[in-house]
């Protein structure tokens, strides 16, 4: 969504040239590419960036992308067994007039979390005062309205096993086999609710050869019969239906960590990381920039498991 905007539009700026600047401005426009991850797949900050593509209509000339990805792992028994936060932060700066500038993050303790610059920005000016800059003040970021977005900043958090209390959403599975059928008891909780997550899905196995029997929640619930699996999609989970269940059988008896992994998805524009842009400034005109901002956190590897 758009950030408070400050500031004018400018009309003009400037870059940096010759042959040095030019192989640095290759070496940042390598630091943006997409990538894949080991499995082959897009990674959740490339599908956010993908899907900020395309909407370049509430965009300013200079947009930040704040991605963020949340995996995490619970055993049957909601024991936390590994629980992390990775996200980035991407300028895309389609008029090289405005490219000649410095951002500044407003201050936050973040505390727990380990934040890298990209080799080519000031790390200490990070550091003491929070303003994302490249090393060579008188140089300008890529920018064009082909260009791909440009990562500058990364930052990472693992928690401990006893960070029960950061999970942002717990998910419960009771099964209660008997000789002839096997009653389940799904669960959902908010832990952060600060968050307003959608397009949720939670995915639970079937693969005894019995389609479920919904038993409430039907109107949130479908059968993928291709992956095998009953998927339980609440329309939106915030600090208003923070909690929900759904309830359905199998009619017959069944194994419980059968109904293991279950597999969490989930989407929100609020990041678990406190990351605001605070303002951008044209180094040459001292003038503040007009600017944009989009927040997407992705769940990622996020399961429930048998342990």
């Amino acid at each position: 969504k758009p950030a408070p905007k400050s500031g004018m539009k400018l009309g003009s700026g400037g870059g940096a040239g010759g042959g040095r600047a030019d192989d640095f401005l290759r070496q940042m426009e390598a630091a943006g590419e997409l990538v894949e991850d080991a499995g082959g797949h897009r990674s959740a900050s490339s599908s956010a960036a993908s899907s900020a593509a395309a909407a370049t209509d509430a965009r300013e000339a200079v947009h930040v992308a704040i991605e963020e990805k949340v995996s995490c792992t619970l055993d049957q028994d909601q024991a936390l067994v590994r629980l992390e936060v990775k996200g980035d932060l991407k300028l895309m700066i389609a008029d090289p007039s405005t490219a000649h500038l410095a951002l500044k993050l407003a201050p936050a303790p973040n505390e727990g979390f380990q934040f890298r610059c990209h080799p080519n920005m000031n790390k200490q000016k990070f550091s003491s005062e929070r303003v994302l800059i490249l090393k060579d003040p008188s140089r300008s970021f890529p920018a064009g309205p082909d260009k791909e977005p440009l990562g500058v900043l990364k930052w990472r958090r693992l928690y401990a096993s006893t960070d029960e209390d950061d999970v942002p959403l717990r998910v419960s599975c009771w099964p209660s086999p008997a000789s002839d059928v096997t009653a389940v008891t799904l669960e959902y909780e908010l832990g952060n609710e600060d968050l307003v997550l959608h397009n949720v899905a939670i995915a639970v196995p079937i693969t005894v050869g019995h389609r479920p029997v919904v038993e409430s929640g039907e109107a949130e619930t479908s059968y993928d019969a291709r992956t095998q699996s009953l998927v339980w999609a609440p329309e939106l989970i915030d600090r208003d239906s923070a909690s929900g269940s759904m309830e359905f059988k199998l009619p017959c008896n069944v194994e419980p960590s059968s109904l293991f992994p279950i597999t969490v998805s989930f989407l929100s524009s609020t990041a678990i990381t406190d990351i605001r842009v605070e303002s951008l400034v044209n180094l040459e005109t001292k003038s503040a920039i007009e600017y944009s901002t989009e927040t997407v956190l992705c769940a990622d590897n996020y399961e429930v498991a048998f342990e």
